[in-house]
């Protein structure tokens, strides 16, 4: 850490503040730097060359790199209303893509309100692991003992955020997972619809 180092621009000066280094939760070849960061503000990172070596020997080069944070209104915010936990539950903020990347999560262990600050405006899946044994991540489960991996659950709507607005989704919980995973987007449904409508009018007027 001794050969990495971030800035705040201050006036026309780049100032050396602190900051924290921590493993990624999900991914262990990742790292986040943390700090208590201001809006609109200039950044700068820079990292010195052989900061980090690969498995293979090879060591990284030099590095710099500047960015600004954004202005607090460019963010939304979901707050989600969720019913009938039973027990120890994982809550995943999941990208609006197949690779479904985790955005931001949370451990729940009964109803109430699950909030997602700071989101940039697009859209989001929700989901929920049931963590059986409580230890903050889903388990694939155990063949040689019979038990079975941790059941998953999705919210099916896809949740759409914009700029300095709050999404306020209601979600209880069925006590059983539905047997298809169909999550409707209904922003494309209703633009479908739409199309459909448009499309057979002007069938019908020719």
């Amino acid at each position: 850490t001794t050969k990495i180092a971030l800035f705040e621009k201050k006036d026309t000066l780049f100032s050396p503040i602190k900051f924290k280094i921590t493993h990624d939760f999900f991914n262990k070849r990742r790292y986040l730097l943390t700090h208590p960061w201001k809006f609109g503000t200039n950044y700068r990172l820079t990292i010195d060359s052989a900061a980090i070596k690969s498995i293979y020997n090879v060591y990284s080069k030099k590095f710099k790199q500047d960015f600004k944070t954004q202005e607090e209104e460019y963010y939304g915010k979901i707050i989600l209303n969720l019913k009938n936990v039973t027990g120890p539950t994982i809550v995943q903020l999941l990208g609006d893509e197949k690779e479904e990347k985790i955005i931001q999560s949370k451990r729940v262990t009964k109803d109430g309100l699950v909030t997602f600050e700071f989101l940039e405006p697009r859209k989001y899946l929700i989901k929920v692991v049931f963590d059986r044994n409580n230890n903050g991540k889903w388990d694939t489960g155990n063949l040689k003992k019979k038990i079975q991996p941790e059941e998953v659950m999705y919210y099916l709507s896809v949740v759409k955020v914009r700029s300095n607005w709050e999404n306020k989704p209601d979600w209880t919980l069925p006590a059983q997972q539905p047997s298809v995973k169909k999550i409707v987007d209904e922003e494309v449904e209703a633009q479908k619809l739409k199309d459909k409508l448009k499309k057979k009018k002007s069938t019908k007027a020719f």
